[in-house]
């Protein structure tokens, strides 16, 4: 037991010499650095001490300056910067930045100072020079003013002189003025007069001028063009005949820009004239069998002359290789006696040919197209007459009466304008039936259907050349009611 107190206080002893001999290491360290410290407190203290003093001499200084400059000891840095910029753009604005201090302003405001008050002093005494020009001037007017009033008084007195005799010659002047107006009037007008007398004349002149320059080379265009083509020519020849069908083949075809329903005159080989009334007859193409060869069926025919191969054919209304070209001019056109207008029959007749329309007018008399050069026929048709129908309404016949005046003017002016034109383009006029017989045309047969309710009338208009012509019986062309 005795053993480990001895231990215990063995080791409190060794303990306490370690933390004795601690802290005399620590208090020797301690008084070193306070020794340090010291030194550099004392050498602190010295610096802020030198310090002081400098500030107290600077704030001195700084005092005087401001007393220098006009500015109390309170005064701040500051508002002196602020004040000095102001000083320096208003006093020194225009004076160099280095240079812009209160010392050298000053020298700079003097000398300002007096070169302004140098001149100054000159413009005083150039005001004075001015001065006393302007009263030697005061004077030289007033005596210009003098010699003024008598030269006006004179030539007042000269100008009133003047002034009656320039209103008795202006007078005088207005009187011939007025007769140089109105025969300057006159002059105009009759000048006038004759300009547009000359104006109309010349613009007739040119017109016709212009219209004769487009016929000649029309002319010379149409005549080049049918150098090579008789306008007589036939359009093609029969090459064999079937009289007992009624059909024939014809030496033209697709190649020569025919189409079917095409319809031709029949005229002989030896016949050097082309008219109507020395035709053997009408044939319609029915079908087109090559380039050179077409099938058609006999529409008409003469009994008394024969249909022979080799005979010649002819159409108004196809050319071969190219179209012929139609005007229509206004008017009636009849072609079956009925008293209508057939007009459309007429341009179905002239397209199923292949035939074109150049100048055409409908029923409200709206014209459509123009002649040219290249039209070869213009179809005449009957100017429209008045009406002798009486109706118990006399103002509607008065009115259709109006009507059909209004109408035929307007149609005959139409015509008389178309007339001169076709004579300018050379244009060859023919009338509608004449047309219808050149081109081999005729109407559909009447087809009567047999039955109770036939007419007796139904059969009177029976055509001697739809009959057979070894029928000599038929050939009157009357029904012979059949006996019981």
């Amino acid at each position: 037991m005795a053993t480990r107190e001895n231990q215990g206080l063995q080791i409190g002893l060794i303990v306490c010499v370690i933390v004795i001999v601690f802290l005399g290491v620590f208090w020797i360290l301690t008084w070193k650095k306070l020794g340090e410290m010291s030194t550099v407190v004392a050498e602190a203290d010295q610096r802020a001490k030198v310090a002081q003093d400098g500030t107290r001499e600077a704030n001195g200084h700084l005092t005087t300056l401001k007393g220098y400059v006009g500015y109390p000891q309170e005064a701040s840095l500051d508002e002196i910067t602020k004040q000095h910029l102001i000083d320096m753009t208003k006093f020194a604005d225009n004076w160099p930045t280095e240079k812009r201090n209160y010392r050298e302003l000053s020298g700079y405001l003097i000398a300002e100072v007096m070169d302004r008050s140098r001149r100054v002093t000159d413009e005083v005494a150039r005001v004075n020079q001015m001065s006393s020009e302007r009263d030697q001037a005061r004077k030289q007017e007033q005596d210009s003013s003098n010699q003024f009033q008598m030269d006006y008084a004179k030539t007042s007195k000269d100008f009133s002189d003047e002034k009656q005799k320039f209103e008795e010659d202006r007078q005088d002047l207005n009187v011939a003025k007025d007769q140089l107006a109105t025969e300057l009037t006159v002059a105009k007008q009759e000048k006038a007069k004759v300009e547009s007398e000359l104006n109309a004349k010349i613009a007739v002149i040119e017109e016709k001028i212009s219209d004769v320059t487009l016929a000649n080379s029309l002319l010379e265009e149409k005549v080049a063009r049918i150098e090579w083509q008789d306008p007589g020519q036939p359009d093609g020849r029969i090459t064999w005949v079937d009289h007992r069908g009624g059909q024939l083949y014809l030496d033209v075809g697709s190649a020569d820009g025919l189409r079917a329903r095409t319809t031709f005159t029949v005229f002989d080989d030896e016949e050097t004239t082309i008219e109507p009334t020395r035709k053997k007859g009408t044939v319609e193409i029915l079908r087109i069998i090559g380039p050179h060869r077409s099938l058609a069926k006999i529409t008409d025919k003469d009994v008394s002359k024969l249909m022979l191969p080799n005979d010649v054919v002819y159409s108004s209304a196809w050319d071969r290789g190219r179209r012929l070209r139609f005007a229509l001019a206004p008017g009636l056109m009849d072609i079956d006696d009925d008293g209508e207008n057939d007009r459309q029959k007429i341009r179905d007749i002239i397209a199923m040919n292949g035939g074109i329309i150049d100048f055409d007018v409908d029923e409200e008399g709206h014209s459509t197209g123009k002649l040219s050069i290249n039209t070869r026929y213009l179809v005449i048709g009957k100017l429209p007459s008045e009406t002798n129908r009486k109706n118990s309404d006399d103002e509607e016949h008065d009115n259709r009466v109006q009507k059909e005046q209004e109408q035929m003017a307007k149609v005959i002016q139409q015509s008389t304008e178309l007339y001169e034109q076709a004579q300018r383009f050379s244009v060859e006029r023919i009338s509608v039936e004449k047309f219808i017989e050149l081109l081999g045309w005729q109407e559909t047969d009447k087809i009567v259907r047999l039955g109770p309710v036939s007419r007796f009338d139904d059969y009177t208009a029976v055509d001697k050349n739809d009959v057979l012509e070894t029928d000599a019986d038929a050939v009157n062309a009357t029904f012979r009611e059949r006996q019981p």
